[in-house]
């Protein structure tokens, strides 16, 4: 490839040694973003709500019901908040008159129906 060239750089994972390093990179994605916060919900809560409360000690799987709970109310706040949109500015010009145009329509269609209402 040429230095002139731009393009994609392609990873390729081939043999003993890419496997590993898949399941490596898995593991520890999912110790990081499931084993790590159950834990840590369990450390949290028996060691400081016991104590302070008297409530009773937490499980590991009780731990993990937490976190999904966690997990969902986060999901299922955050789900219209974030948007992309990758288009030009002739369409977004587009978009909006038709906007418009549609709200001037059911403006005049209200006022149309307010009259014949009245009369």
């Amino acid at each position: 490839m040429n230095k002139k060239e731009k393009g994609f750089k392609v990873v390729q994972i081939s043999g003993l040694k890419g496997l590993f390093l898949i399941c490596f990179v898995l593991f520890c994605l999912f110790c990081g973003f499931i084993i790590f916060p159950v834990w840590l919900i369990m450390q949290v809560w028996n060691y400081g709500l016991t104590e302070i409360v008297s409530l009773p000690k937490l499980s590991a799987l009780q731990g993990a019901l937490i976190w999904s709970i966690v997990c969902v109310l986060a999901v299922m706040s955050c789900r219209n908040s974030f948007s992309i949109q990758a288009c030009s500015e002739d369409i977004i010009a587009k978009d909006l008159e038709l906007k418009n145009i549609v709200k001037d329509q059911i403006v005049n269609d209200y006022e149309s129906e307010k009259e014949e209402i009245h009369k």
